[in-house]
């Protein structure tokens, strides 16, 4: 399966491994391994802040800044979304220009390098820590400090560090093409099918790149649940697992994503649940922590229910809409 933004809780794992190892803090400001990031000009983003979707970043706001900032700085017309690859590729190319970017092959690679360098030239719209409004632009940001302070890969990085140690012998970023045949395609009816049936194959986004199975992300969750151990091997410590699990997000505001309002408790990577009903099942206790991926898996890890359950479908919606009633099935079964 795409796990889509299953990927978010493997990102807040990877670089909490990292901060034990010494290679970052995740108190460190962003703008420290990312210093094309000029819009936070008093470098207060700190890393633990895209991981909390707290740092100030909008999703929503992002392609405004872009159309604003090329329109006033550079006198160039946006284009629409339904504009013609060819004339998108010229506004981006012209933009590049513009900044003195180097050439890039027209396609998608380069209309988002391009994306990228202006809206991190803009200042966030919050101060972080003061709105909790569920951000893919900051996940996209923590891998690109994965990649560049490892200096590898995300999929050679992450097997190392991550599914080897947890047998997840079919986690990858990019996807293995002996295993195509086992790949769940959707039909053009089904959200996201165009996407998710071709162009995510080769995606390390951060933000929901990892293609993987039940099977290993339920090993995932059992890493978790093992307070860092899986099959005798020390994956994180104690110390990370207990950080990684707990709200951050105490004094942050909620906030609303595509119309949709997200309670503010986070872990660091992980939806912890607190007081929060969602749907990820009202049975789950306080202290269990979950995600979902879009259009359609979700991983719940109950350490009170001593728990891991996974539910991954195929939906015309993006809605998990059959999870919480399977998470509830699951854990009112235990006596």
């Amino acid at each position: 399966f795409p796990v889509c933004s299953l990927t978010k809780p493997v990102m807040g794992t990877i670089l909490s491994i990292m901060q034990e190892e010494g290679l970052i803090d995740l108190n460190e400001p962003v703008r420290d391994y990312i210093p094309e990031f000029t819009g936070d000009e008093d470098s207060l983003i700190r890393i633990w802040h895209l991981l909390t979707h707290s740092s100030g970043l909008i999703d929503e706001d992002l392609p405004k800044n872009f159309n604003s900032y090329i329109r006033d700085k550079f006198g160039i017309a946006p284009v629409e979304n339904d504009t013609p690859i060819e004339a998108k590729n010229e506004m981006y190319l012209k933009v590049r220009e513009k900044l003195g970017l180097p050439y890039m092959e027209p396609g998608e690679d380069m209309r988002f390098n391009t994306y990228r360098t202006v809206i991190l030239m803009v200042p966030p719209t919050h101060k972080p820590q003061k709105v909790m409004s569920y951000c893919n632009t900051g996940l996209r940001l923590a891998m690109d400090i994965v990649k560049s302070v490892s200096g590898r890969s995300a999929d050679e990085y992450l097997t190392e560090k991550i599914f080897a140690p947890c047998k997840m012998v079919d986690s990858h970023f990019f996807f293995p093409q002996e295993k195509l045949s086992r790949y769940v395609t959707r039909g053009p009816e089904f959200i996201g099918s165009n996407w998710l049936n071709s162009g995510i194959l080769k995606s390390d986004n951060g933000a929901g790149g990892l293609k993987s199975t039940v099977h290993d992300m339920t090993n995932l969750g059992q890493m978790y649940l093992n307070h860092g151990v899986y099959d005798g091997k020390r994956v994180l410590s104690t110390a990370s697992v207990r950080e990684i699990t707990s709200d951050h997000n105490q004094q942050v505001s909620a906030s609303t994503y595509h119309g949709e309002t997200f309670e503010s408790t986070w872990g660091l990577g992980w939806n912890v649940k607190g007081t929060k009903t969602d749907d990820a099942g009202m049975l789950r206790s306080a202290g269990s922590f979950e995600h979902g991926g879009f259009a359609t898996t979700k991983l719940l890890c109950d350490p009170e229910a001593d728990i891991v359950a996974a539910y991954f479908t195929v939906c015309k919606e993006d809605k998990a809409i059959n999870a919480a009633k399977f998470n509830n099935m699951v854990i009112g079964a235990i006596e």
